[in-house]
């Protein structure tokens, strides 16, 4: 089963602590060679989108396998919607199953913060949104802290 979170509902779920703890732990990581993370890949999406852009942003840290997907649409100021849009796709990498799809804006949004903070503690250099913030998000968003855990894999 997929789980969907939209805006709202990682609003709901996102535990800024959690995510910054995620955080601080990728970059030790990252730093300590534990992270795959390619180079992000640019496609551009053509003429219906004012010439905008894809940005594909894979990475994986122990049982954390996420892709950040990034479009940039410049004629989408002009239709009053953000010309950056983001969407988290996290999936298992034993089965390659899509665990769960959400909107990624929001926690790209926290505190340029989480490369920031992590990188005081760890002195790592911040480096890509998707591989630092694959724990945090799934620890936040995933697997609520509302006192009732919930699990992707349910």
């Amino acid at each position: 089963m997929v789980h969907y979170f939209d805006e709202t509902r990682v609003q709901e779920l996102l535990s800024i602590p959690e995510l910054l703890k995620g955080v601080r732990e990728a970059l030790v990581a990252l730093t300590l060679g534990q992270v795959l993370q390619p180079l992000r890949t640019v496609m551009p999406i053509g003429e219906a989108s004012a010439n905008g852009l894809l940005f594909l942003k894979p990475a994986q840290l122990g049982d954390a396998l996420s892709t950040k997907l990034i479009t940039l649409v410049p004629g989408n100021a002009q239709k009053g919607l953000p010309t950056l849009l983001s969407t988290i796709v996290l999936m298992d990498p034993a089965t390659g199953q899509t665990l769960a799809v959400m909107e990624g804006n929001t926690i790209t949004a926290q505190p340029a913060s989480g490369g920031h903070a992590g990188q005081r503690r760890t002195g790592a250099q911040p480096r890509a949104h998707a591989a630092r913030r694959a724990r945090g998000v799934r620890n936040a968003c995933v697997e609520p802290q509302r006192g009732q855990r919930q699990s992707v894999r349910a």
